[in-house]
């Protein structure tokens, strides 16, 4: 899904794609722990067990970001990617290996966008869009690739050098060699628990 929040201060706890199916829920939400902007953590409700896992992962305010969660029976992996003009584009993303995970149908109850009847109080202060629910785990490239897609970006992201290739000297007719250290992106891994 993308979501556009427009204030750095979300309340924690705010859903963004929640069902509740009696006690049972399963969705991403907003966690507890915030960063410097106020902004909360994502995080993700899977049978209602590991609503307190911290990701590490924080939305930018009024930007759309791009939000993806893989769940699988040994994982649940967190994507937050988005493009600052001028400033590149963000691919992160948090593995929790802490909880297995076990078959959640998104059926009965309640589904709620852009907040959670959990806590009804809570609605995101901001836009959501193109949320969509995929019957299996789509790998990092398919996520990737639909995000670089809406961007309009069909190859990927131009690489950023990151050290610069020394000087050399080589007359005509020789090979010239140059080594250059080069990143397509910035990314950031968190394992487990915080």
């Amino acid at each position: 899904m993308w979501i556009y929040p427009k204030a750095a201060t979300i309340h924690t706890g705010t859903g963004l794609f929640m069902n509740r199916n009696g006690a049972d829920g399963a969705g991403i939400g907003f966690g507890t722990a915030t960063n410097g902007n106020q902004m909360p953590c994502l995080t993700y409700t899977w049978n209602t067990n590991t609503s307190g896992w911290n990701s590490g992962l924080f939305p930018v305010a009024n930007v759309w970001n791009f939000v993806a969660c893989t769940i699988t029976p040994s994982n649940t992996v967190m994507y937050l990617y988005y493009a600052i003009p001028g400033n590149g584009t963000n691919l992160f993303k948090a593995v929790n290996n802490a909880n297995a995970n076990v078959p959640e149908a998104f059926s009965g109850g309640t589904t709620w966008m852009g907040g959670d009847n959990f806590n009804n109080s809570l609605t995101l202060y901001g836009c959501i869009d193109e949320v969509a629910i995929f019957t299996n785990s789509l790998g990092e490239s398919q996520i990737q690739d639909l995000f670089l897609k809406a961007l309009g970006l069909n190859t990927g992201v131009a690489p950023a050098i990151t050290a610069q290739p020394t000087n050399a000297a080589v007359f005509q007719g020789q090979t010239l060699q140059l080594a250059v250290t080069a990143a397509a992106f910035r990314t950031r891994l968190f394992n487990g628990r915080y």
